[in-house]
């Protein structure tokens, strides 16, 4: 607000009047107010007003990270306060402009695609303008405006072969402006821009987590800390590229995505949301804005946050199978638990089956349906399986058409106990060091769900595809083939972001991000209907 009120006296003739010590203090205000509002989460007008006014010292090749997404509506207060004339701004507009400007109008003129409208494109003149870049002002002022095109009816795109082999990417996070952050095998993290350009990246070992923190332009950076069962966390800042210590957890499970306020996580026996902006703070604390206390012998292994959180916890304690159960806090304040049961479905029935315990067999939700034998648990494999706020089912499926799902039972000693031998029944056929691990993969805060086709294992095509779905909808998005051999997989679904248009709010599902054996980085815009090959 003090910086608002004072914009006029800085601007224009004023700027030659301005006393020194006003300039001095509004950049205070404007550090105190860069400084997170005290949260580390910047809004757009911080992000702008830091970049025209705090710009990093140095020469022009080093340029300063924006930290807001170049959608219209932020390129429009970026020309509002623009001011070339002014003190406070000479370093930038020296410096640093030309480089700036031109990079968000190409990431602004992406985003919009085939749908720029009349207000963003005189925005984007005006901006080039006051930049003196009037060969890119001349080629944006000279772009049609066109009547949005209908997708492509094909919306399905192959996988060419690697030309050259990389480091594997293991980790990776997607931010809110559609920037990426990724670490490879090799040790090194990176950051690649919306464009596909690797902008930076440092050395960094021991790396076991990356989660973007909502729209701060932060990444939260987990290693394995000292202790056996500490993590290191510390905090990427984006824009100037450092890495800053937090704390040393307990931590026993985290979420890959955070809310714009908080961060779900298991903290030794405690499960909750830690609070973001003090987390993200100048002062960084460890704060919990709630928590259920269990017990540290019971693994959160996955989480879901929307209105009514909930996570799903692993039991493995000895003298007992093991046992999967849901959690949720309602909006009362109660926590509700359940019993996740493996099952599968026919391949004749896509419904989820109803297992009747007093009759002890398989009844499907179909009125005329006859009662039969339930499927072998032990035909219920390990592995990934999407979480929406409906189901639970298994990511692979067959061409069969046969798909695997965690039914939910109320809890009871019965219903756990049932569980736990099904959970046996999974275990007991696998061979010795066959992999016992089930990721369960959250469609929460507007991500995109997906599914995988893998081919007839008795021919010899070796190829799957992927479908992507936007969540809430059955039709799938876009769908990649790709040789079974290139092990592409999925990395991290990015949250719902603005779609370009500025006459409304609409929203889209984020990029998502994969990799493949080759250590080729692949965004998707889910948005755009694109699929780009990074590295």
């Amino acid at each position: 607000m003090a910086l608002q009120v004072t914009d006029d006296l800085v601007s224009g003739k004023g700027a030659r009047q301005a006393h020194p010590n006003l300039l001095e203090r509004r950049r205070e205000w404007l550090l105190l107010a860069q400084a997170g509002q005290e949260v580390g989460i910047e809004t757009p007008e911080i992000g702008i007003r830091s970049l025209l006014m705090l710009p990093p010292p140095g020469a022009a090749g080093i340029l300063p990270e924006p930290t807001f997404a170049p959608t219209p509506e932020n390129l429009l207060m970026l020309q509002k306060f623009a001011d070339p004339a002014s003190p406070e701004q000479v370093t930038f507009w020296s410096v640093h402009a030309a480089g700036v400007i031109e990079s968000l109008v190409r990431r602004s003129l992406r985003l919009a695609g085939d749908e720029l409208h009349k207000v963003h494109r005189e925005t984007l003149v005006a901006v080039c303008r006051a930049a003196d870049l009037e060969v890119l002002r001349f080629d944006v002022s000279r772009l049609a405006l066109t009547a949005p095109q209908a997708k492509p009816a094909d919306r399905n795109w192959a996988l060419p072969p690697a030309a050259q082999g990389l480091s594997a990417i293991l980790l990776g996070c997607v931010l809110d402006d559609e920037r990426a952050v990724i670490w490879r095998e090799s040790g090194m993290v990176e950051l690649w821009s919306a464009l596909g350009e690797r902008t930076w990246m440092a050395p960094l070992q021991d790396v076991v987590g990356l989660v973007a923190a909502g729209v701060s332009g932060t990444v939260l950076v987990l290693q394995q800390g000292e202790g056996e069962s500490l993590v290191r966390l510390s905090r990427l800042v984006v824009a100037y590229r450092r890495i800053e210590f937090i704390a040393e957890l307990p931590l026993r499970g985290w979420h890959d995505v955070t809310s714009d306020t908080a961060w779900m996580v298991q903290v030794g026996g405690d499960t909750g949301a830690l609070d973001l902006p003090s987390l993200l703070g100048k002062a960084p604390r460890v704060d919990f804005t709630w928590f259920i206390q269990v017990t540290d012998e019971i693994r959160t292994v996955a989480f879901f946050h929307e209105a009514e959180p909930e996570w799903i916890t692993y039991d493995a304690r000895e003298g007992s199978g093991p046992l999967y159960e849901g959690w949720k806090l309602t909006t009362s304040g109660k926590v509700k638990n359940t019993i996740l049961n493996p099952g599968q479905r026919s391949p004749l029935d896509g419904r989820a089956p109803h297992f009747d315990e007093r009759a002890g067999q398989l009844y499907f939700n179909r009125q005329s349906a006859q009662p039969r034998e339930a499927p072998p648990t032990a035909d219920v494999p390990f592995g990934d399986w999407m979480w929406t706020s409906h189901s639970i089912l298994g990511v692979d499926r067959f061409a069969t058409g046969r798909r695997f799902t965690f039914e939910t039972a109320d809890w009871s000693l019965q219903a756990a106990r049932r569980a736990r031998v099904r959970m046996m029944e999974r275990i007991d056929p696998l061979a010795e060091g066959a992999a016992m691990v089930d990721r369960f993969l959250s469609a929460d805060l507007g991500r995109c769900d997906f599914s995988i086709l893998n081919g007839d294992p008795a021919s010899a095509k070796l190829d799957r595809k992927m479908e992507f779905t936007v969540s809430g909808s059955r039709r799938a998005v876009i769908s990649i083939t790709s040789n079974i051999q290139d092990q592409l997989s999925v990395l991290a679904r990015g949250r719902k972001v603005a779609t370009g248009k500025p006459a409304d709010k609409e929203r889209g599902p984020g990029s998502v991000l994969l990799a493949d054996a080759h250590g080729r980085l692949v965004r998707m815009d889910l948005v755009a209907e694109r699929v780009d090959i990074f590295s």
